[in-house]
């Protein structure tokens, strides 16, 4: 997803510190503004079922060339399930009734399955990483 000039690719970071198992994505956005990538959703600015339509809106305006990621938790209970989902098209919030699929691509972490915080620390930082590693200086 990182191809390009860094300004092509805008990250909307959902969830809430309130819920441990909603924080994924506000963890990543702690982290993603220590690079230089455009982010959306941290502790300190939430992005969450309050407010994501009005801020994925504003991201399409100001950003229209650009392509948006989503990373979130999703919740699923299934044997074996992945850790994390990368999926190449967008997203439907969880716990959002409107079933509006918002992004270009998505991250997703499985936070039902694996609810150790070490685990979601553990993810946060590979994960932090790899983008930093796609990211033109």
């Amino acid at each position: 997803f990182l191809l390009g000039d860094n300004s092509d690719v805008v990250f909307l970071c959902l969830g809430t510190k309130k819920y441990f198992n909603d924080s994924f994505g506000v963890l990543m956005g702690d982290e993603l503004k220590n690079i230089k990538v455009i982010s959306f959703g941290s502790s300190k600015r939430e992005v969450n079922g309050t407010n994501f339509l009005k801020v994925y809106d504003f991201i399409r305006q100001k950003y229209k060339n650009s392509k948006i990621v989503l990373i979130d938790s999703v919740f699923s209970g299934e044997k074996n399930s992945p850790i994390l989902i990368y999926q190449n098209y967008g997203a439907i919030p969880a716990g959002i009734c409107n079933n509006k699929r918002i992004g270009d691509e998505s991250i997703l972490f499985n936070s039902f399955s694996y609810i150790k915080k070490d685990i979601i620390e553990k993810v946060v930082k590979m994960l932090t990483n790899m983008i930093k590693k796609c990211v033109k200086n």
